[in-house]
């Protein structure tokens, strides 16, 4: 969990020195397409090209261990999946925290344009990946 935690902070501090103050690129010269998914799980409206790739080279660095001779099953890519979603999860959260253009204090009371639905004071989809983290959670302690 440290090795999340670490992880997360760095690359919500690399995040904050790319977008600034501008969350979700909307100051980066980046490709934007309407987000299909909007409305079914708390995701912005727009996807872009900044999010997409960091995406597609973040799901690749951790599914690694899978080439260099970590077996592949279905727990395995169950806890693989699983330490993505915490890593994003946190990294989203310390992109508040950290950024000097928001701050804790506006992450729970300022309206989050790319995170337009909260619950309980946090965006829904955080709630979706710690739904996610616990389902997987029962299903690898059953099976495991």
């Amino acid at each position: 969990m440290i090795f999340i935690l670490i992880t997360s902070a760095s690359f919500a501090l690399l995040e904050i020195q790319i977008e600034g103050s501008g969350g979700w690129a909307e100051n980066l010269p980046t490709w934007r397409v309407k987000n299909p998914f909007r409305g079914t799980v708390g995701w912005p409206t727009l996807v872009d090209g900044y999010h997409f790739w960091v995406w597609m080279f973040t799901i690749s660095m951790f599914h690694a261990p899978f080439f260099f001779g970590f077996p592949f099953n279905l727990i395995n890519e169950l806890l693989i999946i699983e330490t993505m979603l915490i890593f994003f999860f946190v990294e989203d959260f310390f992109w508040f925290v950290f950024n000097p253009n928001w701050g804790i204090k506006k992450f729970f009371t300022k309206e989050i344009p790319w995170h337009p639905n909260k619950i309980l004071f946090f965006p829904q989809n955080y709630w979706l990946f710690i739904a996610i983290i616990i389902v997987f959670e029962v299903f690898k302690n059953s099976v495991g």
